[in-house]
């Protein structure tokens, strides 16, 4: 049952954020709500003073649903990565039958045209292929270890990344690009589960089967969906893409005229030739901005 647990924010401003817990109605519906308490905010740089909120059931509905007012909300950013802790209650007749503990982050990440905006303000991804870097230390990863991806302010890449990563991510405050691949079964419980967390603000969904899925929204709903072009190819975004990500050839003039008529943010991608130690991998960022700059100034940028 708490597999379909869906915890999710949705109108936020600086006066006030709307916070939501949502699963599935069981068939004798009546005889079901969903409650609990939202304590926060919490950050790792920063010293909090945190307040409990109620959270009440909406009353009837097509899905059990809860909801709370956070008044004054401490958005997630990566100066301060405020987390909030969400414990929920599952009522059957009143009586609690099931709990459930998970940590929210309200992030004001998303597109305005061609470009990112964080908290109200441009902002370029700039993210490393961890599996690229040297010395990087075998998971699971702690706080002190993406505590260099903090400091030079680069958004760790990640192929299917797990719990301790994206816990540890959440806490230090640095943006996690997840790459997921759609052809197998599990894609969209893993869609689901790496929504929750505060740290992932974009998922790159590589592969067959997702291009017809129309519950992507609901699936991940605080969650910037990113569609994959290889190098050379047309760059026609799916109608769930709210971003592209689209690799670099050796022909950078051919790159800037395929991506041009996109209304879509545009990462651009390159990948790095052989493993480097993060600060390098840090300044290759850099080139491709460079080497690309005469021919547009892009959303994003990876090796």
């Amino acid at each position: 049952m708490l597999d379909e647990l869906d915890v999710f924010f949705g109108d936020a401003t600086v006066q006030a954020a709307q916070l939501y817990a949502r699963l599935p109605r069981p068939a004798d519906a009546e005889h079901w709500t969903l409650d609990g308490t939202v304590r926060g905010p919490f950050s790792a740089h920063g010293r909090t003073l945190p307040s409990t909120l109620p959270l009440v059931d909406g009353g009837a509905g097509p899905t059990l649903l809860g909801k709370a007012t956070i008044t004054d909300p401490c958005f997630w950013t990566p100066e301060s990565p405020g987390l909030y802790e969400v414990r929920l209650r599952i009522l059957h007749d009143g009586q609690e039958v099931a709990t459930d503990y998970k940590q929210l982050g309200i992030r004001r990440l998303g597109t305005q045209q061609r470009d990112f905006r964080f908290d109200a303000q441009r902002w370029v991804l700039r993210g490393v292929d961890r599996r690229r870097v040297t010395n990087e230390p075998p998971d699971p990863v702690g706080d002190r270890q993406l505590h260099a991806w903090w400091d030079l302010a680069t958004t760790v890449v990640a192929t299917d990344p797990d719990d301790a990563l994206c816990a540890a991510a959440s806490r230090e405050g640095v943006v996690v690009l997840a790459r997921l691949d759609t052809a197998g079964e599990s894609w969209r419980d893993e869609l689901r589960r790496l929504a929750h967390w505060a740290a992932v603000g974009l998922v790159v969904l590589e592969g067959p089967g997702a291009e017809p899925e129309s519950r992507l929204r609901q699936l991940a709903p605080n969650v910037c969906l990113v569609q994959s072009f290889r190098a050379g190819q047309a760059v026609a975004p799916a109608p769930w893409a709210q971003a592209v990500k689209v690799e670099v050839g050796a022909d950078l003039a051919e790159f800037g005229r395929r991506v041009q008529a996109c209304p879509l943010p545009v990462i651009a991608c390159r990948s790095l030739t052989a493993p480097v130690e993060l600060p390098a991998a840090r300044a290759a960022i850099d080139a491709l901005q460079r080497d690309l700059a005469p021919h547009g100034d892009y959303a994003g940028y990876l090796v």
